[in-house]
């Protein structure tokens, strides 16, 4: 649900910024820029976390417990941060609606 609406956004926050005035579009690529990479660095965490997962669950031990944590305490963050990019450029997009 979360990548789908994430994804909306980032639609229409591209079109919006196609018929923006040039600073505008300035502002808007950097945002779209932000929520993307921020979804990109989410992704690659997720995929670490798949990793580490994998390892504790073949080797059957828990030594991987720590590394995980770890793991999962940076991918909250890189939620959280998209999270607020992307309620800011939302906030952005509904103060400039007519």
């Amino acid at each position: 649900m979360l990548h789908t609406s994430t994804a909306f956004l980032i639609f229409a926050l591209a079109f919006h910024a196609r018929s923006s005035f040039a600073e505008e579009n300035s502002i808007w690529t950097v945002r779209t820029l932000r929520i993307e990479g921020a979804a990109a660095g989410i992704r690659r965490s997720a995929e670490s976390i798949q990793e580490t997962a994998t390892k504790i669950s073949n080797t059957n031990t828990l030594q991987g417990l720590a590394p995980l944590q770890s793991q999962l305490d940076e991918l909250h963050r890189l939620v959280v941060s998209s999270r607020l990019s992307i309620e800011v450029a939302k906030e952005e997009l509904d103060t400039e609606s007519p």
